[in-house]
């Protein structure tokens, strides 16, 4: 080994061994002392951990009792406010927090402020409805929720949430806030149609495919592909219903908009956009949405079957059903199997066999014309009213075989 190495390396050493020496006499700890929380701040902390401000329907935790300290009238005077972890110390030292297993949180990444929605229905559970004849669901609530921003977007109310009324209550909220880039929904029947599988989109499929709305549904059992509205929807039954437990529909409209109303405004949300603030504070200003056009084409829905086949044997009598329309192919093609795709530039089906095509015919239903506004909505509560009618008699006849 060269001299120069051995000199280098033996430098090293003798460094190092000097560092150690130094450093041995010296203390780990700080060497200022934070200071000491008086008695004063500790009363502030625990009262509002015992009693709740801004009419907080929860146990504040550390980041919530932080929020309220900050605020010009639970601020004290003659010491700064305390950051989380000696907020969290107080709390432990004083027995209002019980050790818990750490959890592992995964953040996802936010879309732009109220693009992508969220909706779910919530049961209102304890409301007397007169003169009805339903068993379940006697008042539900359709929760819309910003997935961007967290704020809870708007509400309604019904006391028989069918495909119709969810139409209707889609188009009041697109006609008060605007149209938002996509609205994330689960496969309730209400939403997607039947699940004895519908060959084309349900009506309320349609509607936010004619309005430039892209719908995402969750696959089956995957509450989590919709964390905000579920997490509003839990958030909205306990410090809310089970607090106020509303028993009539006006009631329930009355605390529900007051609890919007807190929970935009005044209750810190500890989601990452909203930086332990109430969403309308980390938000104080908000994009304009597109509001709904004038004129509407009834059959862009068409875009969501693009590039589908369906797969069909022909009947004795030359026919075949799509969807819920009967078309005629052949007689004498009657027992063979043909594969169904959907010409959208044209609005024809394709039919073929041993991939020749043996006709084309126009799809039923469609309307081949832009609408007005209000005659589009017209006619898309008609097409849900049909929807839900035929779900009705569907479900009757397989109880009445069963």
């Amino acid at each position: 080994m060269p001299g120069s190495v051995l000199t280098c390396l033996h430098l090293r050493v003798r460094n190092w061994r000097t560092l150690r020496r130094v450093l041995a006499g010296h203390s780990h700890e700080p060497h200022h002392q934070p200071a000491p929380v008086s008695s004063e701040l500790v009363t502030r902390i625990l009262d509002i951990r015992d009693h709740p401000p801004a009419h907080l329907q929860r146990i504040p935790g550390p980041k919530a009792i932080q929020y309220f300290l900050q605020q010009g009238t639970t601020e004290p005077q003659h010491q700064p406010v305390p950051s989380t972890r000696t907020i969290w110390e107080v709390l432990k030292a004083n027995g209002r927090i019980v050790n818990r297993t750490a959890t592992l949180s995964h953040p996802v990444e936010r879309p732009s402020p109220l693009q992508a929605w969220e909706i779910d229905f919530k049961d209102v559970n304890g409301v007397n409805i007169p003169d009805t004849h339903k068993r379940q669901h006697l008042l539900e609530c359709l929760n819309v929720v910003d997935a961007g921003t967290s704020i809870a977007v708007d509400f309604r109310l019904h006391t028989d949430f069918n495909a119709q009324s969810v139409v209707e209550a889609l188009v009041s909220v697109f006609r008060h806030h605007g149209l938002p880039e996509s609205i994330t929904l689960d496969r309730d029947v209400r939403f997607v149609g039947s699940w004895t599988a519908r060959d084309f989109p349900s009506a309320c499929l349609r509607l936010l495919a004619c309005l430039g709305v892209n719908a995402i549904i969750c696959p089956p059992r995957t509450p989590q592909r919709k964390p905000f509205v579920e997490r509003y929807n839990g958030t909205y039954e306990r410090e809310c219903l089970q607090v106020c437990r509303p028993t009539d529909l006006a009631q329930a409209q009355a605390v529900t908009e007051q609890f919007v109303q807190h929970y935009n405004g005044e209750r810190p949300n500890q989601a990452w956009s909203c930086g332990n603030r109430p969403p309308r504070v980390a938000f104080p200003v908000l994009p304009p949405l597109r509001p709904l056009p004038d004129l509407i084409d009834p059959d862009a829905w068409l875009q969501r079957v693009a590039g589908r086949t369906y797969v069909r044997r022909i009947n004795h009598n030359g026919t075949i059903k799509l969807d819920t329309h009967v078309y005629y192919i052949k007689r004498a093609l009657a027992g063979q199997q043909v594969s169904v795709s959907v010409d959208v530039a044209n609005g024809d089906l394709v039919v073929q066999l041993h991939r020749t095509t043996v006709k084309r015919l126009p799809i039923r239903g469609l309307q081949r014309q832009r609408m007005p506004l209000e005659e589009f909505v017209t006619f898309m509560l008609e097409q849900a009213q049909s929807e839900w009618r035929r779900y009705l008699a569907h479900r009757f006849t397989l109880t009445r075989s069963a």
